[in-house]
C-alpha cells in the first residue's frame, strides 16, 4: 500500500525583495505557485525562528540559564581564559608569605584552586554578558521582519525537497518547512546547535 504524502509549505526568506522575486520566478518556471510576502508567511517564519532560538538555548538544573546562542559562545570562550588567569593570579598570591604557619606549597595549591574557581565564575558571568552585547542580541530584527519571504505549497516531501533546492540557489537567509501550520524541523541543523552555527 502506498504511503500517503502530507502537504508541506516551503518558505525561503531573502535579504531583499528583488532576490525574493527572482527566486519566485525560478520556482514558478518549475510549475509551482509561489506567493511573495504574505502576512501569514511572515507569522509562520517568525514562529520557526523563535522555535530555532528555543531549541538552541541552553538550560541547566536549578537557576542555570536559559542562555542564548551568543551567551553560550561567550561562556565557552570566557570560562577557560578567566579560570587560567585566576589560577595564575591565585598562585602568585600564594607565593606571598601570609603567615598562618602554612607551607608555600599549600599556599600555591590553594591559590591555584581558589583563583581558578573565582576566575571561572567571573568568565562565566562576563562571557555571557559581553558576547551577547557584542552581537547586539535582542536589538536587531528577526529575519522574517527584515527580509522578503517566498512561500511555495507542495504536495509532499519529495516536492518540498525539490522546491528547497531551487530556493537555495538564490542564497536565502533561511528556509523553513511546515506541515499543517506546524514547523517541520529547523531551518538548518546549524541553527539549533548552541555554540556553532548562525
Amino acid at each position: 500500500m502506498a504511503q500517503l504524502q502530507e502537504s508541506r509549505t516551503v518558505r525561503a526568506t531573502y535579504r531583499s525583495r528583488a532576490q525574493a522575486k527572482r527566486a519566485a520566478e525560478s520556482v514558478r518556471r518549475q510549475g509551482f505557485e509561489p506567493s511573495l510576502d504574505a502576512p501569514a508567511d511572515e507569522r509562520a517564519v517568525l514562529r520557526a525562528e523563535m522555535r530555532d532560538e528555543v531549541e538552541s538555548a541552553v538550560v541547566g538544573p536549578g537557576n542555570v540559564g536559559p542562555f542564548t546562542k551568543s551567551m553560550t559562545k561567550g561562556i565557552v570562550a570566557g570560562v577557560p581564559v578567566a579560570a587560567l588567569v585566576g589560577a595564575v593570579l591565585g598562585a602568585l598570591a600564594g607565593l606571598i608569605p601570609w603567615g598562618f604557619g602554612q607551607s608555600m606549597v599549600l599556599r600555591v595549591i590553594l591559590g591555584l584552586g581558589i583563583g581558578g574557581f573565582g576566575g571561572a565564575v567571573v568568565g562565566f558571568m562576563l562571557g555571557g554578558f559581553v558576547k551577547s552585547r557584542m552581537d547586539r542580541e535582542g536589538e536587531g530584527r528577526l529575519d522574517a521582519e527584515a527580509g522578503s519571504i517566498v512561500s511555495v505549497p507542495t504536495d509532499g516531501t519529495e516536492e518540498a525537497q525539490r522546491v528547497r533546492r531551487f530556493l537555495e540557489t538564490g542564497d536565502p537567509m533561511r528556509i523553513d518547512e511546515s506541515s499543517h501550520g506546524v514547523p517541520v524541523g529547523p531551518s538548518s541543523e546549524e541553527k539549533t546547535k548552541p555554540v556553532s552555527g548562525d
